[in-house]
């Protein structure tokens, strides 16, 4: 719920202004529907909400489909295909669409009884948290030491080493069980590789004097 309220508020708000630094028209900037918006609050609420209560699986699986169509159609009007170039950018996209992945592989297996509880866990753990935690760490760090908004290619990387840290947690077990063990250690190892390239990359820019802008 925190990465809907805050992702939905920071993601079109950074693009916009990236956007606007291009001298791009108003036309072209992110925009969301209304409905859109209302509709992805509402349905993201209740399902929050209808966690805490011992509903059948119906019910929860049909809300958690709703509410991740409804976040797709909130996500679809921000104009994620105008920075693909800019991984600052594209990255944030990344991490809330590992939300809404995660939505509806939870809602799909509730309502088929397919084993993929587990799998949307992850999902939701590493790839939409891990990622948007990532994106939003790297992008204000710049932004509030001064810095240009534009990441090393190595960050680029450790992005993509999230998702797919994500990925084959998420899937891989369940597709060949019989090296569990190999697809655990091999996405944790891609995990830390993801956060030791912020650390490497960001702890001088977080312990220098911020750079004072002429």
């Amino acid at each position: 719920m925190m990465i809907f309220v805050i992702g939905g508020r920071v993601v079109p708000a950074f693009i916009r202004n990236a956007l606007r630094r291009m001298d791009v028209s108003e036309k072209s900037l992110p925009q969301t529907h209304s409905l859109a918006n209302k509709l992805a609050l509402i349905l993201t609420a209740l399902l929050t909400l209808a966690l805490f209560f011992p509903l059948a699986d119906w019910a929860i699986g049909g809300l958690s489909l709703c509410a991740a169509l409804a976040n797709l159609w909130r996500f679809s009007g921000w104009k994620g295909r105008s920075v693909l170039d800019q991984p600052i950018l594209w990255s944030l996209h990344l991490g809330y669409a590992m939300l809404i992945i995660s939505y509806a592989v939870y809602g799909i297996a509730l309502l088929t009884h397919l084993p993929l509880e587990n799998a949307a866990v992850h999902l939701l753990a590493i790839g939409a948290i891990g990622c948007m935690t990532l994106a939003v760490m790297s992008r204000a760090s710049l932004g509030h030491t001064g810095r240009a908004l534009a990441v090393r290619p190595i960050v680029a990387i450790a992005y993509i080493l999230l998702s797919v840290a994500a990925l084959v947690r998420a899937l891989l077990p369940d597709f060949h069980p019989d090296l569990y063990d190999l697809w655990i250690y091999l996405s944790a190892a891609f995990w830390l590789m993801a956060f030791a390239v912020f650390a490497k990359v960001y702890f001088p820019i977080l312990t220098h004097p911020r750079i004072q802008k002429k």
